[in-house]
């Protein structure tokens, strides 16, 4: 079976880069197990028509142009435009990832910069890269988008086209967040309802989505990172206790949370550490606010990790801490299980439908008390967790196996007949 893969977030784009890496995820493990042909196509947004015009103007008067345009002659920027508006297929690029073809175009924002203004400029140059990749490795039997906004609106678009069926799986925390409204959650809703099956990362996502849309929706997890199923070195645990963390640092990850619970538990022992890793906009002022906790001495800030470094981590974590405020599924606590930690997670869409008693707490999002008699508990009963049987759960659950025998026989009842 031919497999088309097409993420809404980009593929890949340098050696260090965590673009599209659950997408990879799942097409290495499909391509492990089913033997598919599997390729991606991978938009970005590049420049504005309210910018070019307004670059047009300022190079005519003599006047200051936006940096990224600044090397362009008014030629050029003229023969910028007219390739952005009108010869879109110019900027397709060919490229290998991980063994998978990879159908790369950089777009035009149509209108200013903005999730709802986006969704035209994204689908266009989908659209072409879509025609590109055909022509180039033939007609895909399913197209599998991930999530609606915007690979999900261009799947709707292809299949009235090119008569191409399609799953969605939707991983994005927006409607959780109720950011989408209007014309754009309308055309959300169509990409949902064009979809031959609609998929979501974990079971309180699924109901969530289908009180917004009125739409039958099917758990689908998401699948281990192959690397993580590599059987780590179980070592005896230390006297020392790592608390670890991994995500992106901005608000709806909770650090903050983790800081202030932290503080008022483990400040001035030395025998304790906390260690998070990930970027993000709030680094400068989380590292600020552990120096007012004055846990500054006994908190590490890592910045961002590659995956080996990610396994490297965790394999010398006592306790994973995921204190977010949303997430749809959690993808670093399957990644923390299968290393064989324990795990606290909060109650906010995905963790709940990862988590048993046996394997780690839960706790409400936002509640310092709870996260502090959390780390407690788990302090104290940390020798009920048995490495090798979180480890155990965690593969039979989200191991590749187990991901292809849920994921692969949708995507063969949908799949049109390839043509002989």
């Amino acid at each position: 079976m031919h497999i088309l893969i097409i993420p809404s977030e980009q593929i890949n784009t340098s050696a260090t880069s965590l673009d599209g890496i659950f997408q990879l995820d799942q097409a290495r493990a499909l391509a492990s197990e089913t033997a598919s042909k599997i390729g991606f196509v991978s938009v970005k947004l590049q420049f504005s028509l309210p910018m070019l015009s307004k670059a047009f103007l300022a190079k005519l008067t003599g006047r200051n142009v936006h940096a990224s345009l600044k090397s362009y002659s008014l030629s050029g920027l003229a023969a910028l435009s007219f390739r952005k508006l009108l010869n879109a297929s110019s900027f397709v690029t060919f490229d290998r990832v991980q063994n998978f073809d990879v159908v790369r175009n950089e777009g035009l924002y149509l209108l200013r910069p903005g999730l709802a203004n986006d969704a035209s400029g994204w689908t266009r140059a989908g659209f072409v890269a879509v025609k590109e990749y055909i022509k180039k490795f033939g007609k895909p039997d399913i197209i599998h988008a991930h999530n609606s906004l915007y690979a999900g609106i261009l799947a709707s678009k292809i299949r009235k086209s090119l008569g191409i069926p399609y799953v969605i799986t939707e991983h994005s925390t927006y409607f959780a967040r109720k950011l989408v409204g209007g014309a754009l959650k309308r055309k959300a809703a169509k990409a949902f309802s064009d979809a031959d099956v609609r998929m979501a990362v974990s079971p309180p996502f699924c109901s969530l989505l289908s009180s917004e849309f009125n739409l039958d929706w099917t758990f689908m997890p998401n699948v281990l990172d192959s690397r993580f199923e590599k059987t780590p070195e179980f070592r005896p645990r230390g006297s020392n206790l790592v608390l670890t963390n991994i995500a992106s640092l901005d608000e709806k990850k909770g650090q903050k949370f983790l800081l202030s619970a932290f503080a008022q538990n483990y400040k001035g022992r030395t025998d304790v550490q906390l260690k998070i890793a990930g970027i993000g906009d709030l680094r400068e002022s989380l590292e600020s606010y552990a120096s007012e906790l004055g846990i500054n001495t006994q908190v590490e800030f890592l910045g961002q990790l590659d995956r080996s470094q990610v396994r490297e981590l965790l394999e010398n974590t006592t306790i994973f801490v995921l204190p977010s405020l949303f997430e749809t599924f959690g993808v670093v606590v399957i990644e923390a299980l299968a290393m064989g930690k324990p795990v606290i997670a909060t109650r906010c869409g995905g963790p709940e439908s990862i988590l048993t008693p046996e394997l780690g707490r839960l706790i409400p999002p936002g509640d310092v008390p709870a996260l502090i008699e959390a780390f407690n508990e788990m302090e104290s009963k940390l020798n009920n967790f048995q490495p090798t049987k979180l480890r155990e759960i965690c593969l039979s659950r989200y191991g590749s196996k187990a991901f292809c025998q849920q994921l692969f026989p949708i995507l063969q009842k949908f799949a049109s007949k390839p043509s002989t």
